[in-house]
């Protein structure tokens, strides 16, 4: 029995209504402005589809609008409903920037995130923080950190295996860090969804000699 496959036929059906409607505009300068914007989105659209079907293809099938947007909105409510602040050595700026509140004045719960790059690092923690999350890059440090994790009831460690620095990786892992901070208490180890590129020294290491 053969089987047909058939991927992006309702947003093929959607993309192809929108640019369409571009044709009711009688200023083609107009016209040509919205086409470039939706066309780049479409394109980044399809970047992140074949992305997620070349890495993920068992993956369940789903349906999600602005799920970043909607994180945000929940997380800040989450925030001042249960009065949490973070705090942070490494990553201040970067939760500045995501207009996480730092302001452990008349909160209730403290989280501490830190980027670690050593074991010895898990034993650091500011005074009145009650669960802490650990960023890390190195497989190897990771792998070194399993049982050390098994013994801290509360921490987390977020593997985000980012060559360098940079904004948007670090930003994600921070993000990601504060939604598993926020999430269950039974939470320990958190693997974000990454692109294949950011696994290959992971892949080196953990597979079979």
């Amino acid at each position: 029995m053969l089987y047909s496959v058939f991927y992006f036929n309702g947003t093929s059906n959607y993309i192809n209504s929108i640019f369409s409607k571009l044709t009711h505009f009688k200023n083609d300068e107009l016209v040509m402005e919205k086409f470039e914007a939706i066309r780049e989105c479409w394109h980044n659209f399809l970047d992140d589809a074949l992305t997620s079907i070349s890495m993920y293809p068992d993956a369940f099938d789903t349906v999600s609008s602005f799920t970043r947007e909607r994180q945000e909105i929940a997380l800040q409510e989450f925030i001042e409903r249960e009065s949490v602040s973070f705090v942070s050595e490494s990553v201040s700026d970067v939760l500045s920037a995501l207009g996480i509140n730092q302001n452990a004045e008349n909160t209730h719960r403290h989280y501490q995130i830190e980027i670690i790059s050593s074991a010895s690092a898990l034993k650091e923690r500011k005074a009145g923080v009650s669960r802490i999350a650990y960023i890390v890059n190195d497989p190897e440090l990771l792998l070194a950190l399993h049982e050390p994790l098994k013994a801290a009831e509360s921490d987390i460690v977020v593997f985000s295996p980012f060559q360098s620095f940079n904004d948007k990786k670090l930003e994600k892992a921070v993000f990601t860090a504060v939604l598993a901070l926020t999430s269950s208490n039974k939470l320990k180890l958190v693997f974000p969804k990454l692109e294949q590129e950011d696994w290959g020294a992971f892949s080196k290491i953990t597979s079979p000699h």
